[in-house]
């Protein structure tokens, strides 16, 4: 929907102001996201039945996508990752440290 950036249409995310500059009104955004068109995320992120699970888990727990697992959706080689998600969070976690790890997450 952002046309200024092609990953975003890519891995089919954009964010509530990516989609009203596209012209899709708040209203609009809450239709789509009740008729399963739309899928929504939390902090502002929606995306569709095709973002990437791994995208789509990152952008839920308010996070994104970093490292090995950003570089396999920018096409470079990565070594297998197994199950484990590379992420980051601008959100400190407690006791102030960006740092730290869930099962399978790698911060």
């Amino acid at each position: 929907m952002d046309p200024r950036s092609p990953l975003r249409r890519r891995l089919h995310v954009w964010t509530a102001a990516d989609l009203r500059a596209a012209g899709i009104s708040r209203h609009r955004q809450q239709r789509l996201v009740a008729d399963g068109s739309l899928r929504s995320y939390g902090g502002g992120w929606f995306g569709t039945a095709e973002t990437p699970d791994d995208v789509a888990g990152a952008l839920s727990r308010g996070n994104r996508l970093t490292c090995l697992s950003a570089a396999r959706f920018l096409g470079l080689w990565t070594p297998d990752l197994g199950p484990d998600v590379h992420e980051t969070s601008r959100r400190p976690t407690r006791g102030g440290s960006m740092t730290g790890s869930s099962r399978g997450i790698v911060r």
